[in-house]
Order: structure tokens, then C-alpha cells, then sequence
């Protein structure tokens, strides 16, 4: 049992296994049965047990005929069967002709349970007299004493299917809900919950040309078995009531503790579905999952929101996505549009794990959905003022396009006047005042759309109306007067609306308005002589054009080409600081000379590091002054992380962990005082760069820590802002960063779902933005990961999904053929991360000359890349570790003399980086894998000396070489090739035996620290080594020595296998046991040849 009381797994799935058989012997006898159980061999013979014992007791009986009459009814047809029970459609003549629905037990299920539940659901029926519920019109019992009810036959569709063959479109669905909302207020009040609203239970028919919804199957019992027509998760005490895609969390837990907003929770799914055409989570996810997995899923994931279910869908099946937009006769990326907002809000509310949260009736459900069909504010949204005049202004379009012509009369009239009156000072005055007051009304609405409405959830799509509409009214202002101020004031309101432009990613409108802006500025900057207005025009141009630099990248634009912006904006950042700047000055320039450092980082150090010298020194006046770091604001926090980055770039790794020490107690101190998400939300940033360093000095147990928070964050955004692409984008790129620090410490099963996600979101956002090179640079990075996933498994000896990886990279290789096309950047870094990817993948699947030619490429990309940065460690690393996978694969070709060059070139660069990286532990497998490789070079060319001397170097790197398990069984086997190889040279071939003895002596010993074996894994590394002395005795030893080895190689093979039954200790234990044999035969030892042989034939099959 599981804490909450309810059965397992097990439990779960063998019930309604055996309810499926009960069904499917129903229809066709003891074949089908069959089938079903083949198909679910787990549990085959727990259920054919079950059934057996159904049958015994003559409850599993073939199919009788169905019964000509039922009381005086006569029956036309069976209309469906269940667990305990048939349906049929039946005729009654008298009183009245009319067609009825009668429920019939199944012999033997007529319970005490059953037939109080069948007086229950009369009694509720009775109680219902509700035109759009199916009515009880009489009950009685059969010849043989069964007992049945019968109801009103409705004859239409589940509402899913009946509104997608009409093709409904969005406005009529929300009209069928909210009568059925009022269906369901109405049983409320009768003091009624239904317990499994779906789409089957609420049937719709035609009547007079508009649709008529009934909602049937009223009253689930708290301990009834499975439903008469739906093989639903039911009864049994202690178990489901209800079907769990449509189940709210408090009825999961406890079907006592439940209220009418569970029946809420039903209505928002369907409402989620019938809108969608998905559920908020899969019906696979939820039926695979046991009753503890169940219950985490209903409380505490998250699901999509209808209209990003629809991006996706568009993303992954876009056929399937098309073909739901058509049955609600729109288009994919409109009905999406049409989703977000109101009805997103809608469902969201309706839904809400916290039913706290939820609508408390049905009725308010009822009433939100008919203010979205009347175009007013519904509940569910955001308490604003702008939201309700957006909404305003959609239900009186023309009174409000009245109201906008006499303003823009008077807009017109009002500047008209200006210049009429320019030369009379008797209305001067009265102009400028004028002129003033519309200046300041448009200032407000850049206010309000650029600042105020940031913080205010699903207010994207107004912030740009808004702001648009204040731009055109500025120009109109603009176009007929001039002056120093009114061209800030234009500025100033361009850049804003391009700043909204951007956060909805609308890069190249963002562009174009900073682009006005800027030639405004510098314009003025050149006729000014108003020393205050100079510096906030240089102010202004400066922020402005370093956001465009942002933005461009974002883009694709060329480097050199952001590379010149940003020259330009830092040496304005050094004209506007010049002087006495303020506190907004300082922050800016310093984030522009910390962004240029990071940039000249691999190109030029001391010229970086000057960089970030003078914007930390800049920023010390700050640091002092703030009484406390809450005081600090984000983009201070964000250089100090950028100089961390810089110092792991130019391979300063002490340096950086002060940095990001420092920077983790600020940022915690920082975040006590930002309660809300808004505010933390310029923060990410900072805390992201944080967990990019514990990455990349592997302290990777920090990473989660770090970036726990900004998931959390990132996802509430993604919520409540649902057009601001950034949102998503950064969740993308944490997931990636947890997900990857989660495989470094052998955590698979976490890094997988992260990096999965991560993809999918960046797959949404191409399908919206496909022109952003950001996007696809980091679609192409996570597909790379995904495939780097599935290899790095491998090493921990997991199997290889060798479909999914290279399904995955070609994922990746979409995009980045998408940017190489482009031809506006090398993506160097890229190209070479997916051909060494490639190379990985080839190597595991055996193909040598693939890989060597996949690493030839990525040595290629990454020593162009290193020309271009030539001070950036990290990347000489990695030229460094692709050489080393060449060497591996050439030498595996039998190329030697082509390796040893190119290993000498790796291990020269090697040397030139090792000093400066001494916290990477990084450096101590670059030097195993090399020596691995001079190994091999010497072996081949007969260097037994060297070869000798690499397996010394090799084992010197074991803290504890009691406990280097693999780096002995790895050098044993080197020494044991060496042996082969001096066939012809006596000495050294004794002295290789003597090595792989000695290597792996403690291993031998029962008296060795490495003998014991308690841990499982220990047993089987054990085995492990031991088979290497196995094959050295068999070669150059003697039999019995190898055999009497062999026996503890089974020995603790077996141990596992007793331990875990699964499929793969098994096949060890079988191997083991078979080698075995062959020794005994071998040796003409017939009586132990004979006892392995039993052995194998009584070796019990795995249990997984």
C-alpha cells in the first residue's frame, strides 16, 4: 500500500488488466483474451489466475444471447458492455412508444455494493428532473433476478467528437461549455457531484438545428467497480473514483475530501480538450503511472497552456495540428492567437491544483466564459485597468473610433493653432500650454506601456498598441513644431516602442525604431548647445545603441558587424561617463565594457582585462555606497559575473571562484528583499552566469542549486507572459545547464527530461520566430547535448541509443544548416561541437573511417576557431580533445605513424595549458587518454621500455590504487596486449605477464583491501578484472589456475545477479558459466563439465 492507502502499481494494472479480459472475452471468447494477455505479459499470470477463478465460480461464462424482452420492453440492441454490467437500446409500446436505454447487471456481480448503488443513482436521477439530464423512468429485475434501470436513450455524440465532425469554431464550443456549466451548477444545488465529468459522460444531439448537450451517469459511488460503458480507473475501497484525465488532485487523494469545485477541475479539462484537441496531460502518461506516480503528476506538474498545446503540436505533428484548426475553421497560428489570453486564462483557473484558486461553482465558470463571448473582463484575467479598457474598446469599436477622430480633430486643430499663432505672444503662451498638456499625454502612455504594463501578466499585445499608437501621435506632434525637447521626447518613445518590439522578438522592428531614434539623437547632439540635453541624448543614444548590438546578434547579424557597434556604443559609454556620471551612467558603461571584455577575452587578454578593470572600478563607488546588497541592482551583479566568465575564459580559475563566491552571497542577500517573480526576473541573468562557472570549474553539484530558482521563475513568466519570447529562451537555456551539470555527476535519468524540454521550447519558439538565429544556434546546441546524452550513458556502461542520438543530431544539423546558410557567420564553435558529436557516434557504432573523418572536421573548426581566439583556453582544450579522439580512432585503423604526430601536437598543446587550469579535474583524463594512446603507439612499434614506463605514468594518477578499479583493469589489459606483441622477445613478454599479475594482485587476494566485495558493484568490477587474469592464464599460464579463477569470476557475477534478476547480470552469470565449462572440458575434467552444465540448465530466468 502506498502512504496515501491505495494499492500499487500492480494493483492498479492487474485490475483493470483483468476488467479488459472480462470485455474482451465478451466479445470474442478465449482468442481475444489471449491477445490481451500476450500484450501485457506482466501481469499475464496474475489475471489469468483471476479469471479462472471467475470462471469457476461462473461468472466468466461465454456470452448468452441477449434478451428479447426486459420487463415490457423489448430490446433492439446491445449498445455496449462493461466490467459489471450491458447497456441496451430497448422499445417501450405502453403507455407511450418511445426508445429507452436500460442497464442490465452481469450475472453474479449483483452485489449488495451494486444494488445500492443502482437505488443511489435512481434516487439522484430522480432528484435531477434537469432538461439536459438523462432521466430514470423505471427499474425492476430480469427472469433470472438481475436487477435493471431504465433511462432516457440519448442518442448523441460525446461532446469532443460532435463538436469537431460540425467543424464549431471557438466561439460556439465556449457556448456549449457554459450550458453545461449551468448542468452541472444545477445538480449542485440538488446536492449532487457527478465525480467523472468527460466527454463521454456529456452527449450532444441536435435539436431544432442548435445543439443540446446531456450530461449523463450521475453519482459515482465512493467503492463502485468499473463503469458500465467505460473501462475507467474505478473501485474497490481504497482505490480511483473517477477517470484520472479528468480527475482534480484533492478527488486523487481522497475521494471524501471533494466539493463541487472538483467537478470545476472535470469541466476546465474538457474545456482544455474541446478548445485544443489535446488534454493538459497525455492519457499514456497518466494510465503507465502507479498510484504515488499519479498523484505527483496531479498536484504538481504544470501542464501547457491550450494555446502553447497547440504550438507544440504544430511543432511536432503539424499535419495533426492542421487538421484540429480546421475542425474549428481557423488556422494553426490563429488559433493559437485566439487561445491566449482570456480562454487560456479560463482553463488555467478552472484547473488549478490549488482548488483555492479554482472557480468556486460552476456558475462562476458559467459566467467568466459568457463575458468572454460578451467581450468583457473575465475573472480569470488581471485586475487592471488597461485590460478592462482593451476590453472596452473591442465591444464599442465605434463609439471608441469616434472618441479617436474628435481627439485627432482636436490633436489637429490644437497644432494648427500653434503654427497660425507663432508670431502673435498674445496666444503663444496659450499654444505652448497646449502643447505641453499633449506632450505630457503621451509621455503617459509611453509610462504606461513601456513601464507600467511590463509587470502586468498577457498586456504584450495592448503594450505595443499602446505604444504604437503613442509614437503616431508624437510624429504628428513632431512633424508640425520642433525644438530640442520634442526630439528626446520622440526618441524616447521610439526606443520604447522598440524595446517592446524586441521582448515580443520582433528584432528587426526593434531595430528599425532605435534606428530612427539614434539619427534623431545624433542630430541633435550636433545642433544643441544645451549642455544638460547633450548628456541625455548621449545617454539615450549610448543605451539605445548598445541594446541594438543585443539585438542584432540575436539576429545573425555578421560578428564584425556587432563588433562595430559595439566599439562605437563603448567609446560613447566613455564620453557619457566623462566627468561627474550618475548611477544609471555607471551601470551602463559598465555593462558595455564588461560585454567588450567577454568579447576581446580570446582575441586579445590584456586588452579584456583593461575592459573589466574599468567597469569594476567604475562600479566600486556603487559597491561602497550600498548600506546593504539589496541596495545593488541586477546589472551590477551581472558584470561581476561576467568577470568570473572572463577569468574561466583566459583559464584564471582561482580568480573566477572568488568571483562567483562573492557574487552567490550577493545574490542571495539580494533576492531576500525581491519577493516577487517581476522583480527577480532581471536577476536571472546573473544567477545563470553563477551556474555557468560552478559548470565549468565542476563543481557541478552547485549548478541545480543555482538555477532551481530560475526554472521556477523562468516557468512562472513563461505562464503569465506568454508572448515574450525570453521567457521561454531562458528557461531553454537553464533546463540545458541543469540537465548537462546533471550527466556530469551520472544523473541520467534527470539530464534527459531537461534537455528534452529545453528542446521542445525552442521548437515552439522557431515555429513563431523562424528568422532568429538565437533560436536555432540553441536548437542546434540541445539536439548536440542529446546525442552527447546518449554517448556519455555509455561510459557509465548503459546501452546506447544509437536511433535516438542520431535522430537528435539531425535535429541540430537542421539549424545549423539554417545559420551556415546565412554565410553571415562561421558558427565554428558549432560546426565543430556536431562533428565531433558525430565522430562519438561512430565510434560506437563500430565505424572507424566515419569517426576519423568526423574528427578531421571538428580538428579543423576548432583550430580555425582558435586562430580567431587565440587567448581562450577552453578552446585550445577542445582542439586538444578532438586531436585525442582522432588519434583514438586512427590508431584503431591501424594508422600509427599518421597518429604519433598528431598526438605529439595534442600533448605540446597540452603542456602549454596544464598550469593554468590546475582546479579542472578535466586535465587528469586528457593526460589517462593520452598516455592510453602512447600506449598503444608504442606497443605497435615495439617501444616495450615506453610501454612500461606509460603504464607507471598511468597508475601514478589513482589517489587510492587499491580502489582505481577501472584505470588497473584498463592497464592490466595494456599490459596483457604488450605480452601478445613481444611474442618474439621472451623478456619482456615474462615481464608483461609479471606486470598484469602485479596490477591486479590486490584483486586476486581474498586478503586484498580490493577484495572485498560487500557493495554489489564492487563484485562485479571484481569479476570484471578478474576475467583479464582468466585469459592471461589461459594463454600464457596454466589451465587449472584460470579455471580455479574463473570460479570467482561466476562467483560474483552471481551475487548481482541474485541481487537484481535483471536481464543483463543474467547474460554475465551465463557467460561466466559457460567459460566455465569450456575450462572443464578443456582440461578433461568430465565431472565439473557435467556439474556446469546443470548449473546453466538451473540458472532462473531474469525477473526484468
Amino acid at each position: 500500500m502506498t502512504p496515501f492507502g491505495h494499492e500499487t502499481e500492480g494493483g492498479d494494472r492487474l485490475s483493470d488488466l483483468v476488467t479488459r479480459c472480462i470485455l474482451a472475452f465478451e466479445q470474442g471468447g478465449d482468442e481475444a483474451v489471449d491477445r490481451l494477455l500476450d500484450d501485457n505479459a506482466a501481469f499475464a499470470g496474475e489475471a489469468r489466475t483471476q479469471l479462472l477463478a471467475l470462471r469457476d465460480a461462473g461468472l466468466l461464462a461465454p456470452p448468452s444471447p441477449d434478451p428479447e424482452q426486459l420487463g415490457s420492453y423489448r430490446v433492439l440492441r446491445r449498445l455496449g458492455s462493461g466490467a459489471v454490467g450491458s447497456v441496451y437500446l430497448a422499445e417501450q409500446s405502453e403507455p407511450m412508444r418511445r426508445q429507452v436505454a436500460i442497464k442490465v447487471i452481469r450475472p453474479g456481480m449483483d452485489s449488495r455494493e451494486v444494488l445500492a448503488r443502482f437505488a443511489i443513482e435512481r434516487q439522484m436521477l430522480a432528484l435531477l428532473d434537469h432538461p439536459n439530464v438523462a432521466r430514470a423512468l423505471d427499474a425492476g429485475v430480469t427472469e433470472d433476478g438481475r436487477p435493471y434501470l431504465c433511462m432516457d436513450y440519448v442518442s448523441g455524440q460525446p461532446i469532443t467528437r460532435y463538436c469537431d465532425e460540425r467543424r464549431l469554431d471557438l466561439r460556439q464550443r465556449v457556448e456549449l461549455l457554459a450550458r453545461i456549466c449551468d448542468v452541472v451548477h444545477a445538480a449542485h444545488q440538488k446536492g449532487i457531484l457527478h465525480r467523472d465529468l468527460k466527454p463521454s459522460n456529456i452527449l450532444v444531439s441536435d435539436r431544432d438545428g442548435q445543439p443540446w448537450p446531456t450530461v449523463i451517469d450521475f453519482g459515482v459511488a465512493k467503492s463502485l467497480g468499473p463503469r458500465l460503458l467505460d473501462v475507467t480507473l474505478l473501485t474497490g475501497r481504497g482505490r480511483l473514483v473517477g477517470t484520472p484525465e479528468y480527475m482534480s488532485p484533492e478527488q486523487a487523494a481522497s475521494d471524501f475530501d471533494v466539493d463541487t469545485r472538483t467537478d470545476v477541475h472535470a469541466l476546465g479539462v474538457i474545456l482544455y480538450e474541446v478548445l485544443s484537441g489535446s488534454l493538459p496531460v497525455s492519457s499514456e502518461e497518466l494510465r503507465r503511472a502507479d498510484m504515488a506516480q499519479l498523484l505527483r503528476l496531479l498536484q504538481e506538474k504544470t501542464p501547457p497552456l491550450p494555446s502553447a498545446s497547440v504550438r507544440t503540436l504544430a511543432v511536432e505533428h503539424p499535419q495533426t495540428a492542421a487538421a484540429v484548426a480546421k475542425q474549428r475553421r481557423t488556422g494553426v497560428t490563429l488559433l493559437a492567437k485566439e487561445l491566449a489570453g482570456e480562454l487560456d486564462w479560463i482553463v488555467q483557473r478552472a484547473t488549478e491544483t490549488d482548488r483555492n484558486r479554482r472557480y468556486g461553482m460552476a456558475a462562476d465558470m458559467a459566467a467568466d466564459l459568457r463575458r468572454y463571448l460578451q467581450l468583457e473582463p473575465v475573472l480569470a484575467g488581471p485586475h487592471s485597468a488597461w485590460y478592462g479598457w482593451s476590453k472596452y474598446m473591442r465591444r464599442n469599436r465605434l463609439q471608441v473610433g469616434a472618441i479617436v477622430a474628435v481627439l485627432t480633430a482636436l490633436l489637429g486643430g490644437l497644432t494648427a493653432s500653434l503654427v497660425f499663432y507663432a508670431e502673435a505672444a498674445s496666444k503663444a503662451e496659450q499654444s505652448l500650454v497646449s502643447l505641453d498638456v499633449a506632450l505630457e499625454a503621451v509621455e503617459r502612455m509611453v509610462q504606461v506601456g513601456d513601464k507600467d504594463l511590463h509587470v502586468v501578466p498577457h498586456m504584450e499585445g495592448v503594450r505595443r498598441e499602446l505604444l504604437a499608437e503613442a509614437l503616431t501621435l508624437q510624429r504628428r506632434l513632431a512633424s508640425n513644431s520642433s525644438g530640442m525637447q520634442l526630439s528626446l521626447r520622440t526618441a524616447r518613445v521610439l526606443g520604447a516602442v522598440g524595446n517592446v518590439h524586441a521582448q515580443l522578438a520582433e528584432f528587426e522592428d526593434a531595430v528599425a525604431r532605435v534606428d530612427e531614434a539614434i539619427a534623431l539623437l545624433a542630430d541633435l547632439a550636433t545642433t544643441t548647445r544645451n549642455k544638460p540635453a547633450q548628456d541625455e541624448a548621449r545617454h539615450l543614444e549610448v543605451s539605445l545603441g548598445f541594446a541594438k548590438a543585443g539585438w542584432v546578434e540575436v539576429l545573425g547579424y555578421p560578428a564584425d558587424q556587432v563588433d562595430q557597434l559595439l566599439d562605437e556604443v563603448s567609446r560613447g559609454a566613455e564620453r557619457m561617463v566623462a566627468g561627474n556620471p550618475t548611477d544609471e551612467q555607471r551601470l551602463l558603461a559598465a555593462a558595455i565594457w564588461a560585454r567588450r571584455g567577454g568579447d576581446l577575452a580570446g582575441r586579445d587578454k590584456l586588452a579584456a582585462r583593461r575592459m573589466f578593470t574599468r567597469a569594476l572600478d567604475l562600479l566600486q563607488p556603487l559597491f561602497d555606497a550600498a548600506q546593504s546588497s539589496d541596495a545593488l541592482p541586477p546589472s551590477a551583479l551581472a558584470v561581476l559575473a561576467s568577470h568570473a566568465s572572463f577569468c574561466i575564459q583566459i583559464g584564471e580559475n582561482e580568480e573566477a571562484v572568488a568571483t562567483a563566491n562573492r557574487l552567490q552571497k550577493l545574490v542571495a542577500s539580494v533576492l531576500v528583499h525581491v519577493p516577487d517573480a517581476i522583480g527577480r526576473a532581471p536577476y536571472s541573468g546573473a544567477i545563470e552566469q553563477l551556474a555557468a562557472v560552478w559548470y565549468r570549474t565542476e563543481k557541478f553539484d552547485r549548478v541545480a542549486g543555482a538555477l532551481a530558482p530560475v526554472v521556477e521563475l523562468r516557468r512562472n513568466l513563461m505562464r503569465d507572459f506568454p508572448s515574450m519570447p525570453s521567457h521561454a529562451s531562458g528557461l531553454g537555456v537553464a533546463l540545458v545547464n541543469r540537465g548537462l551539470a546533471a550527466g556530469q555527476l551520472g544523473q541520467f535519468k534527470a539530464t534527459k527530461p531537461d534537455l528534452v524540454e529545453a528542446g521542445a521550447l525552442f521548437d515552439r519558439l522557431l515555429v513563431d520566430h523562424p528568422d532568429v538565429a538565437h533560436y536555432h544556434e540553441q536548437a542546434a546546441r540541445v539536439a548536440i547535448h542529446l546525442a552527447q546524452h546518449c554517448v556519455s550513458r555509455t561510459h557509465y556502461g548503459m546501452p546506447f541509443d544509437s536511433e535516438f542520438a542520431t535522430q537528435a543530431l539531425a535535429t541540430g544539423q537542421k539549424s545549423l544548416d539554417w545559420l551556415t546558410a546565412r554565410e553571415t557567420n562561421d558558427w565554428l564553435e558549432l560546426r565543430a561541437l556536431a562533428a565531433s558529436m558525430r565522430g562519438m557516434i561512430a565510434e560506437l557504432l563500430d565505424q572507424p573511417e566515419t569517426a576519423v573523418e568526423s574528427q578531421r572536421e571538428a580538428v579543423l573548426f576548432y583550430e580555425r576557431l582558435l586562430v580567431e581566439e587565440p587567448g581562450t583556453v577552453l578552446v585550445a582544450l577542445q582542439v586538444i580533445d578532438a586531436k585525442r579522439r582522432l588519434v583514438a580512432n586512427l590508431l584503431r585503423l591501424g594508422g600509427h605513424s599518421e597518429a604519433e604526430p598528431i598526438l605529439a601536437s595534442a600533448m605540446q598543446a597540452y603542456d602549454a595549458v596544464a598550469d593554468k587550469l590546475g582546479e579542472l579535474g578535466g586535465m587528469e583524463f586528457l593526460s589517462r587518454e593520452f598516455l592510453i594512446s602512447l600506449l598503444e603507439i608504442a606497443t605497435v612499434k615495439g617501444r616495450y621500455l615506453q610501454v612500461m614506463q606509460h603504464i607507471d605514468a598511468y597508475l601514478a594518477f589513482a589517489d587510492e590504487p587499491a580502489d582505481d578499479w577501472i584505470g588497473r583493469d584498463t592497464m592490466a589489459k595494456a599490459a596483457l596486449r604488450a605480452a601478445r606483441a613481444a611474442i618474439d622477445a621472451p623478456t619482456w613478454r615474462d615481464r608483461f605477464v609479471a606486470r598484469v599479475r602485479q596490477i591486479l594482485a590486490d584483486t586476486v587476494s581474498p586478503s586484498g583491501a580490493a577484495a572485498d566485495t560487500s557493495g554489489l558493484m564492487v563484485a562485479v568490477m571484481r569479476s570484471n578484472s578478474l576475467r583479464t587474469l582468466v585469459t592471461l592464464e589461459r594463454e600464457f599460464g596454466e589451465a587449472k589456475d584460470a579455471a580455479a579463477i574463473q570460479r570467482e569470476v561466476v562467483a560474483g557475477y552471481r551475487r548481482s545477479f541474485d541481487a537484481r534478476s535483471t536481464a543483463r547480470s543474467r547474460n554475465r552469470v551465463l557467460a561466466a558459466m559457460e567459460l566455465m565449462l569450456e575450462l572443464c572440458d578443456a582440461a578433461g575434467d568430465v565431472d565439473g563439465a557435467t556439474a556446469w552444465s546443470e548449473q546453466i540448465e538451473a540458472l532462473p530466468p531474469s525477473g526484468k
